[in-house]
């Protein structure tokens, strides 16, 4: 359910508004760069193109995000207090408190300003540069890390420092994608602000702290399983077969979301981001979050009939800072502490399109498009992306082509409850001695029933096996095995997870006659040998 709270963290807000904590601040999105007759908006770019371009507005990037990051900690329009609305210090924003009854130590939503930073950096170039500098500022707009993409961390995040060109000529500054330095150090280890319970990597650290470049690009491609295959299945799984924004964007429930492959990024990099009272403070959060944003947006224009919660929940498990235990949640309920006007809070509703926020990205065209043509636009650009899984090259065979051949895929749907675990950890599900996939616990909340799915079908095909349900049941029964692991590595014994469920389904597949389609699927079958009986069945 995190990232279903944490949707809106990627608008952006016109720059020059008051900077006092005394008024609201309202999130309305840049405007600038918008093609007034057409409405056409600027894209939000692959970080990794736009590093390679190398031009102006990637200078501009650098420049305003530094000077947004050495902006006084005491601002609350700082980059440490925007970056704060997620998690600690746990502090009243754009005049929202805690509430009675809240007992969620976050907001967990964001709002950024760096649009002003870059725009006030553009004016500083002369001459030749302020024609091509001025312009880039107006259609700048944050990028994204598209992990299912690029299996390896960013290269722009992983220098300690970043040369560029500034308004005088070759310009080597800290790079403020590496990481946040801390302005006032040691930090206040009053246990609301900052404690050293939290591992000290965290609180007793200059600056931001992620797990080595070789660790990192390690995890995201351990055991023979890389986050790219199990990522792009799990998120190829979401566009095709979740049809309800509560699926899609939460684990509450069983099905495919896109919560489970933004955890797994989360642990895999950490220690910071591991850690979500913290892990807004690295800046790779934000290139990581503008991606779920993305997908989001993709999957919306995709299924344009359902693009907010339709319905209702009850807060549960404690709540959230300004949002008490056992509230009713619907579309219309306030996004605090994100205001869309002087007197208003924006809603699910209000924030249901990049639209309202001056923005898109590739694959979306809403604005001379009809919604089933952006549809087929955004599922055709899915399909290029996403699909080609190395799965289906075992499915080709006798020469046929894809869109005739017709297959099984088997996936597994795990439950567990949250407080029976150390969070973060890592649920690992092995066939023999081939990892198939993991769900990933993060931290944060501490206590619920959670839900994900992860498919087998990679890990077959690696292993050899035939695809006949008989076969694979067979298979299962004797080789499925489940592993927990702390953070720190080390096992934990899954006897000691009672709630654990683990239930093996296959669903028969028929391929699309085209590329605007997706592939359509029967209703599963739960495979009769492998089910609770595998839940205390630990990998030796």
């Amino acid at each position: 359910m995190y990232i279903l709270k944490c949707l809106y963290f990627v608008l952006s807000v016109l720059p020059g508004l008051a900077r006092c904590q005394g008024q609201p601040f309202p999130v309305t999105g840049l405007i600038t760069g918008i093609d007034n007759e057409t409405g056409e908006r600027p894209m939000r770019w692959n970080i990794n193109d736009l590093h390679a371009a190398n031009g102006p507005q990637w200078d501009l990037f650098i420049l305003g995000l530094s000077q947004f990051q050495n902006d006084s900690e005491q601002d609350w329009l700082s980059y440490f207090g925007i970056a704060g609305i997620h998690g600690r210090p746990f502090i009243p924003w754009n005049g929202v408190g805690p509430v009675k009854g809240g007992e969620g130590r976050t907001m967990c939503t964001h709002g950024q300003i760096l649009g002003g930073y870059i725009q006030k950096a553009a004016e500083e170039y002369y001459g030749d540069d302020s024609h091509r500098y001025v312009p880039a500022a107006q259609t700048w707009r944050f990028p994204y890390w598209d992990w299912a993409s690029n299996n390896t961390l960013p290269s722009a995040v992983k220098t300690k420092e970043m040369t560029i060109k500034g308004p005088n000529g070759p310009l080597t500054v800290p790079n403020p994608l590496y990481s946040y330095r801390w302005q006032q150090f040691p930090l206040d280890h009053n246990p609301q602000y900052f404690p050293t319970t939290t591992p000290a990597e965290i609180w007793n650290s200059t600056e931001t702290k992620r797990d080595s470049d070789a660790d990192v690009n390690g995890s995201l491609n351990h055991s023979g399983s890389p986050l790219r295959d199990q990522v792009v299945s799990l998120q190829y799984r979401v566009f095709t077969s979740a049809k309800d924004f509560i699926t899609m964007a939460s684990t509450w429930s069983s099905g495919p979301s896109f919560e489970n492959p933004h955890n797994i990024v989360h642990n895999d990099i950490g220690p910071v981001m591991a850690d979500l009272e913290y892990s807004a403070f690295d800046p790779i959060f934000w290139l990581h979050h503008c991606n779920l944003d993305r997908l989001i947006a993709l999957w919306q224009a995709i299924n344009f009939n359902d693009t907010y919660l339709e319905g209702s929940y009850v807060t549960k498990n404690g709540g959230q800072y300004s949002v008490a235990n056992g509230t009713t949640i619907t579309a219309q309920s306030p996004l605090k502490p994100f205001y869309q006007d002087a007197q208003n809070f924006h809603t699910g509703i209000t924030a249901a399109t990049t639209k309202n926020f001056g923005y898109t990205y590739e694959g979306i065209n809403d604005w001379n498009l009809t919604p089933e043509e952006n549809s087929e636009a955004a599922t055709l650009l899915v399909n290029q992306l996403y699909s080609n899984n190395p799965t289906q090259s075992k499915r080709r065979s006798h020469g046929r082509s894809w869109s005739q051949q017709r297959w099984i895929e088997y996936y597994i749907q795990i439950q567990v409850d949250r407080s029976e675990l150390p969070r973060p950890s890592t649920v690992n599900i092995w066939l023999a001695e081939q990892r198939a996939g993991q769900m990933a616990i993060l931290n944060m909340p501490e206590r619920g029933l959670t839900h994900s799915e992860i498919p087998l079908d990679r890990a077959l095909n690696v292993l050899g096996i035939d695809l006949d349900p008989d076969t694979v049941d067979n298979f299962l029964e004797k080789n499925l095995h489940v592993e927990i692991r702390r953070s720190d590595g080390t096992l934990y014994p899954v006897e000691l997870v009672p709630s654990l469920s683990i239930e093996v389904q296959s669903e028969d597949v028929v391929p699309p006659d085209s590329d605007r389609k997706f592939p359509t699927y029967s209703p599963p079958t739960t495979l009769s040998k492998v089910g609770v009986a595998m839940k205390h069945r630990g990998k030796k």
